[in-house]
């Protein structure tokens, strides 16, 4: 489809970003480290449901299905969280813009907007909440086609090697988007969304609004080096226990990270000095610089 390129609205200009603020793949990997020692062995021995539309099956199956079941391992799919049961089955979590899975101890006051609770075997809770209500919870069990998540459609994550300049332009072939739009895509690369996006491209010094048509394969090169580099470096800032893999990639990234272009609306870009611009990009908020990240 063509890209849509607007500059903001002054009126918009008051929330810049905000309604992008959507947990990525960094934020959703150190929820998956903070839960996985405090689920691993644990059994789900009852659970509750206080907003039925967030979970499937519908509550009463739902309530009966995971009764009983341990929970082996807990692993990260792009922005989706899943715990694997020991038998087999899972449970998918997906926390869209606002939702948040914690494991707390039973006297801990539950959160507002607080949706599901599991009560695990070693006393403690596991509970989904979420303001918004556009989080879910779904169970899947072994050998279900799974039909709702959206799991079976993603591409690959950012550090697998097959990850490749040659990938991406064989993936983008003959499409006319904005390499913005492309980065979006989870079909294609899984876990990346508007923040990270504009970081890469940032990293990467190529314009959100080039058409992936004119990018080289040198510039694919840059946007795969400039990816990792962001992600495993925002990952180490969120988490001291993040593992070798991110470690290294971060190494080249520099300095603690911070956000460099996402959100810096008028403020001076940290290489030249001239002032982040915001536009939109197929109805996204998109922050660049413009003397940095030139047309071509």
């Amino acid at each position: 489809g063509k890209t849509v390129i607007k500059y903001v609205s002054e009126k918009a200009k008051n929330s810049p970003g905000k309604e992008d603020a959507v947990p990525e793949l960094p934020e959703v990997e150190n929820v998956k480290r903070k839960l996985a020692p405090r689920l691993a062995g644990r059994t789900i021995l009852s659970a509750v449901v206080h907003k039925p539309v967030v979970a499937y099956p519908a509550e009463e199956r739902f309530l009966a299905a995971v009764q009983g079941r341990e929970i082996a391992d807990t692993r990260r799919r792009g922005k989706f969280l899943i715990l694997l049961f020991k038998d087999g089955g899972k449970i998918v979590v997906h926390l869209r813009m606002a939702g948040r899975l914690t494991v707390n101890a039973p006297q801990q006051p539950p959160q507002p907007h607080t949706h599901v609770v599991f009560y695990l075997s070693d006393g403690n809770e596991l509970r989904f909440a979420d303001a918004r209500r556009f989080g879910r919870v779904w169970l899947i069990e072994k050998g279900e086609k799974d039909v709702y998540t959206g799991l079976e459609k993603l591409g690959l994550e950012p550090f697998d090697e097959r990850l490749t300049p040659a990938y991406l332009e064989s993936a983008f072939a003959r499409r006319r988007i904005a390499v913005k739009q492309a980065l979006l895509e989870q079909t294609v690369v899984a876990g990346i969304g508007n923040i990270y996006a504009d970081e890469t491209l940032y990293d990467a010094k190529i314009r959100p609004d080039r058409s992936i048509s004119s990018l080289s394969r040198e510039e694919w090169q840059r946007i795969v080096e400039s990816m990792r580099r962001v992600l495993a470096a925002a990952v180490i800032k969120r988490n001291a226990s993040a593992g070798p893999e991110y470690r290294e990639e971060a190494k080249a990234y520099g300095a603690p990270f911070q956000l460099r272009a996402y959100g810096h609306e008028n403020r001076p870009c940290g290489r030249c000095g001239e002032p982040i611009v915001r536009v939109r990009i197929g109805g996204r908020s998109s922050f660049f610089c413009p003397n940095c990240q030139r047309e071509s």
